[in-house]
């Protein structure tokens, strides 16, 4: 496949924010739907161009319409190693796209909310405009950085969290209203929560270590984007 820039991946999870996907996916250069995603990508009339996983999620009827439409399918055994996300965010790391935005994760289960959020540790930010794999919940937008990032993204009054993966990652900010100079955030401490930008530019640097940074937008502004970096 000729080279992506943007490629949407819809997970089979709780979708809360349709309208957010839908206009994710409308943007998107290509659209990998994970197991039942696509039925639930087909309702909102999302045109989605492959699906990845093992169809367990389908029922029979729905398994029998899939495989006689025209999409793409890369079915793999209910028995394997990765979940339906991970392997949808495997074959666009392959392609090389520019941007992954994994939509459509929302749900009840613990341990695969946590496996997404460490997904993005495939493809860490680490400075300026580079290339990215996102996470996107309603109006959040996560990412796993090291180095330096620019919040282009981000309006006065966003929300932003820092969230360490390492037992513990040294920060320094800009343009927030909790400034951080050199500091160590703790795994084990929630002190880099709930932040907000103060002004533009805003800014993160993280010397040591890495960590989830999550954008929120502020109050009913419509999330058009993320970090961009």
């Amino acid at each position: 496949m000729q080279q992506p820039e943007h490629v949407v991946i819809l997970a089979n999870g709780l979708w809360e924010d349709c309208d957010r996907i839908h206009r994710w996916a409308c943007a998107a250069d290509v659209v990998v739907a994970a197991d039942g995603a696509w039925a639930k990508a087909k309702q909102l009339g999302i045109d989605v161009d492959l699906v990845v996983g093992d169809l367990d999620s389908l029922d029979e009827a729905g398994v029998k319409e899939l495989t006689a439409s025209p999409v793409p399918v890369k079915r793999f055994p209910v028995d394997k190693d990765r979940t339906d996300t991970e392997i949808a965010v495997d074959l666009a790391l392959e392609w090389n796209a520019r941007r992954i935005t994994v939509c459509g994760v929302g749900g009840g289960r613990i341990d695969h909310a946590l496996a997404h959020v460490f997904l993005l540790g495939k493809r860490p930010v680490t400075g300026k405009r580079g290339m990215r794999l996102e996470l996107a919940v309603g109006g959040e937008t996560a990412i796993w950085a090291e180095g330096e990032i620019d919040l282009e993204g981000a309006l006065p009054g966003d929300r932003i969290s820092l969230v360490p993966v390492d037992r513990s990652v040294r920060v320094s900010t800009w343009g927030l209203r909790f400034p951080l100079s050199d500091e160590l955030l703790f795994r084990t401490a929630a002190r880099g929560i709930s932040n907000e930008v103060s002004s533009l530019p805003a800014r993160v640097r993280i010397s040591e270590g890495a960590a989830i940074i999550i954008h929120g937008v502020a109050g009913r502004r419509t999330p058009t984007g993320s970090l961009e970096v």
